[in-house]
């Protein structure tokens, strides 16, 4: 084994740059994680959620590309909960506490006391992670400048694992009004697809999609056999947010069967595939 001496010239800084923290007043929208609980009748736990479903439960919540966005963390649990958004530093606003039963009854949420204000290594700092507590609402903001799907959860391991976490997708629409949109200079961002809401469906599923600028796309839909079940659409869209609907019928428009499908996204200079369910 060779010995091997250096001198470190490193000096370590006096003091350290911290970001300036984000204006609630700049807030795109205000969003909300209801936080649950289902117990049997002994009280065991049998799931946790958040607004109600768990992971499988499909992707519900689109965020704009760019845009500022306050979270609240509505905790109607017995527990503290330590809520990660994956890939965002956020700030931490504040906790109120709230009326649990009046909440679980009418679903308003009645403030009990005045926001409380983080402690000093939270406030005004950027963290990836905020303490949500059994009976408070728990506010942070972010800015959402990475595009594609990601998760919000607990990360106590066996509440995450018994489904406190939802999916939610970042795209870019046109609308830049709010926060920000994209940065100058950016290479083009690669069009996101997702199918959105509960699978598997019945009836209809429908598929989102997005592009950064105006170009043509095919969307289509496979079964599992590679072959082509009905083409969505085959032309030129603007850049932004879409969305088509599939019923379940081939290009005759006759009924397929139950099974796996795959819608698939072409452009010019990328393909992507998704996978969704059908029951009849």
């Amino acid at each position: 084994m060779k010995n091997i001496q250096y001198t470190d010239n490193a000096v370590l800084p006096t003091s350290f740059i911290i970001p300036p923290s984000y204006n609630p007043n700049s807030s795109r929208r205000t969003r909300d994680w209801v936080m649950t609980e289902t117990l049997d009748m002994a009280g065991n736990s049998l799931g946790l959620q958040l607004n109600h479903k768990g992971f499988m439960a499909g992707i519900d919540d689109t965020v704009q590309l760019g845009s500022r966005e306050i979270w609240r963390y509505v905790n109607t649990t017995m527990d503290m909960h330590p809520m990660h958004i994956h890939l965002v530093a956020f700030n931490i606003l504040d906790r109120t506490p709230f009326d649990v039963a009046q909440f679980k009854a009418t679903g308003n949420i009645v403030f009990t006391g005045p926001p409380e204000i983080p402690p000093a290594n939270e406030l005004n700092n950027w963290k990836d992670e905020v303490m949500a507590p059994p009976g408070y609402v728990s506010r942070v903001i972010a800015q959402y400048n990475r595009p594609g799907k990601y998760v919000t959860h607990c990360h106590i391991l066996g509440h995450e694992e018994n489904d406190m976490m939802r999916g939610f997708i970042i795209m870019p629409t046109k609308d830049t009004s709010f926060g920000g949109g994209m940065v100058a200079g950016e290479t083009p961002i690669e069009p996101t697809l997702t199918v959105v809401g509960a699978q598997p469906f019945r009836g209809r599923a429908s598929i989102a999609y997005s592009t950064d600028y105006e170009q043509h796309v095919r969307l289509s839909v496979y079964n599992s056999l590679g072959q082509r079940v009905k083409t969505l659409i085959n032309g030129t869209v603007a850049a932004g947010l879409h969305s088509m609907s599939w019923d379940g019928t081939n290009e005759t428009g006759r009924q397929v069967a139950s099974g796996a499908y795959f819608c698939k996204l072409e452009t010019p200079g990328s393909s992507q595939t998704i996978r969704t369910v059908l029951l009849r």
